[in-house]
């Protein structure tokens, strides 16, 4: 995948992920929060191939990320 269409691929993704994280919060917030989380570095590394996951599973993550520092991505090894 070139440089281009994985950049466009994130864009889609994060956008999802903070319309509908914004529901509940403020939006402004939800943004910064959502790019200072280790969600967000490892979907924007994408060595990581997180970029392949669902955002109905990427919300989980971030959710639990949120709630206890961390989130567990054995499920996807």
């Amino acid at each position: 995948m070139s440089e281009g269409r994985f950049t466009t691929l994130l864009f889609i993704l994060v956008s999802d992920l903070i319309k509908r994280l914004s529901v509940q919060s403020d939006a402004r917030e939800v943004i910064r929060d959502f790019y200072r989380s280790k969600l967000y570095a490892l979907l924007s590394d994408r060595e990581t191939g997180l970029w392949h996951v669902s955002t109905d599973m990427l919300l989980e993550l971030y959710r639990e990320e949120k709630e206890s520092g961390s989130f567990n991505l054995n499920w996807c090894v």
